[in-house]
């Protein structure tokens, strides 16, 4: 996985760091904002149409992607 020349975690690209493993702490995070966004999903869609929910959705979707680039250095440079 890792490429010959790489150092850290901060040279990698995007698509590299969404590979890399993932610390278990960021892993619930991701977890739990899915979750989240799953019920804010429910309650913006009508018949109850809460305005909030879509703000509350976009906020913990936003949260699980952050989550998902985050990097386990110590795995990475083994």
């Amino acid at each position: 996985m890792k490429k010959a020349g790489r150092q850290s975690a901060n040279e990698m690209n995007v698509v590299e760091r969404m590979k890399a493993p993932t610390p278990p702490f960021w892993k619930k995070l991701r977890k739990w904002s899915l979750i989240v966004v799953a019920v804010a999903g429910a309650l913006a869609a009508p018949p109850l149409g809460i305005v909030a929910a879509g703000y509350v959705a976009a906020g913990a979707a936003a949260i699980a992607a952050g989550a998902q680039v985050a990097v386990d250095d110590e795995k990475v440079k083994e």
